[in-house]
C-alpha cells in the first residue's frame, strides 16, 4: 500500500469531507501517544544507521495552548488554528516537541497506521493523521522522513488552500502566510503582528517535501 492506495482503502474522502471532523480532545491525543509507545516497544524493524525506524522528534515540552486554539472553520477547509491572544511579530506560536514523531521508514509508517485502526473504533482517526503527516527532507542520513505532530499544532492550514475553496485566486498574497516555520526541528513564529482569533496560516513550502511520499516507501 503507497500512501494514497492507504488513502482509498480507508475510504478518507467520504470520512473526511461528507461531514465536518471533530477537533480532537486533549485526552484522545493522550490516548494516541501511549498507543504509539505501546508501538514502539513492540517494533523490531532494524535501525537506519544510527535511527530507528520511528521515534519522538526530541524531549521538548511545549504548550502551545497559550498562544493557539483549535477551531472549525464550518467550510471546506475543515479545522484550523486561530490565535489565542494578540501575538507581536517574532514570538514562537509552536514548534516540534516530544508530541512530534518521525518514521525514517514506510513501512513503519503504514504499520502503524493499520495497527492504529485495529486499536481504535474511529477509522477517521487514520485519515487524520493522513493529511496531517508530511514528508520533510532531514539533511542527513536519512534523507526523507514521514512527520505528523500528535497535538494540535497539526491543524496549521497553508495560506494557500483557501484559493482552492474561493474564485478570487488571483488576489491571493504572497505575505497570507503570518506563521513561518524553520529549521529540520521545526519552529514556528509569528511573520507578522496577528490579533486575537485571527486564523493562523503558515507556509507549508517551509517545512515540507511536496511529492515525495515515494521517497519514503509509500
Amino acid at each position: 500500500f503507497d500512501y494514497w492506495e492507504i488513502y482509498h482503502y480507508f475510504t478518507c474522502r467520504k470520512l473526511l469531507f461528507a461531514s465536518a471532523r471533530p477537533v480532537w480532545s486533549e485526552q484522545l491525543f493522550r490516548d494516541t501517544r501511549d498507543f504509539y509507545h505501546e508501538f514502539v516497544e513492540n517494533d523490531d524493524t532494524p535501525f537506519i544507521g544510527l535511527f530507528r525506524s520511528t521515534y519522538q522528534a526530541n524531549e521538548n515540552v511545549y504548550d502551545m495552548s497559550q498562544n493557539a486554539v483549535p477551531y472549525l472553520s464550518g467550510g471546506a477547509k475543515g479545522r484550523g488554528l486561530k490565535a489565542a491572544r494578540d501575538i507581536k511579530e517574532g514570538d514562537v506560536i509552536f514548534k516540534s516537541t516530544n508530541n512530534t514523531i518521525i518514521f525514517n521508514d514506510g513501512n513503519t509508517m503504514r504499520n502503524f497506521l493499520f495497527a492504529m485502526n485495529d486499536r481504535f473504533s474511529d477509522p477517521g482517526m487514520v485519515c487524520d493523521i493522513l493529511i496531517w503527516a508530511w514528508v520533510q527532507d532531514m539533511e542527513g542520513e536519512i534523507p526523507f522522513a514521514g512527520v505528523v505532530d500528535l497535538d494540535n499544532g497539526n491543524l496549521l492550514n497553508d495560506y494557500l488552500l483557501g484559493a482552492f475553496y474561493r474564485e478570487e485566486q488571483e488576489e491571493i498574497q504572497e505575505d497570507s502566510a503570518n506563521i513561518r516555520c524553520l529549521g529540520g526541528a521545526v519552529t514556528c513564529y509569528a511573520s507578522k503582528d496577528i490579533a486575537k482569533g485571527e486564523e493562523l496560516m503558515g507556509d507549508y513550502a517551509d517545512f515540507v517535501s511536496h511529492y515525495s511520499w515515494t521517497s519514503l516507501g509509500l
